[in-house]
């Protein structure tokens, strides 16, 4: 499937979303690892510290979006009941060793119950949802009161010269890799996902008026990455 035309929307976004990371499961941890120079891994664990979640945690962790499940390994590691969530079932099916509850479902349609998850984390996904207003929305329902969110993905740096070089790795050299190690079609598209990002101001505004607290953008690495927080009052 060709994913370089213009950026699809509504169930044409997910459908192309789907199919995609069905497409480049097998080897996703790798690409991860090596167009982040490995630095995902300190990413996952930054976002993760955002949440103050203590071992023995008593209430259950969403991972949505969770692909393969890296932070479902994590915090299976750390005794806490944890459900990951994937559109496709290809990631779910790559995870190694999982221990978590893997369920196939869209963000904006979470199968959950009201006032039942401690916190919800998701890294690397925002660009995938179809409609990032509706999954915000779902996660404030199922959230507890006083549940946090934390979602991580990529961003532009201020840096003029890690910018620069930024652009050109993810725009040039990650598609190269991708063609070599995977799915060419799909490592062009994901570079291009991130006009599907929202603005600070933009997410911090949708999540007050859908009634997160203390909602914020931080980026870590210079701004290489980002991480959109919120707590349900």
């Amino acid at each position: 499937m060709d994913y370089t035309s213009s950026l699809p929307q509504g169930n044409e976004k997910t459908f192309l979303v789907q199919q995609m990371f069905n497409d480049i499961a097998g080897r996703y941890d790798l690409l991860n690892s090596v167009i982040s120079l490995g630095l995902d891994t300190y990413w996952r664990k930054r976002t993760l510290e955002m949440l103050l979640l203590p071992s023995n945690y008593s209430e259950i962790v969403l991972d949505l979006a969770c692909g393969t499940g890296d932070f479902s390994k994590t915090l299976v590691n750390m005794n806490i009941k944890t459900i990951g969530l994937d559109l496709s079932m290809g990631m779910l099916r790559n995870g190694r060793n999982r221990q978590d509850c893997p369920v196939q479902g869209q963000g904006e349609m979470l199968p959950l119950k009201d006032n039942s998850i401690g916190a919800v984390i998701s890294g690397f996904a925002v660009r995938n949802f179809t409609d990032l207003r509706s999954v915000l929305e779902e996660v404030f329902r199922v959230l507890i009161p006083g549940g946090r969110m934390a979602f991580l993905d990529v961003s532009q740096p201020n840096s003029k010269l890690l910018k620069t070089a930024n652009n050109i790795w993810f725009n040039k050299a990650v598609p190269f890799l991708g063609g070599i190690l995977s799915d060419k079609n799909a490592y062009s598209y994901l570079p291009r996902s991130v006009g599907y990002l929202p603005r600070e101001a933009e997410f911090k505004e949708s999540a007050k008026e859908i009634g997160f607290h203390h909602a914020l953008r931080r980026e870590l690495s210079g701004g290489l990455v980002q991480v959109f927080f919120a707590r349900k009052q």
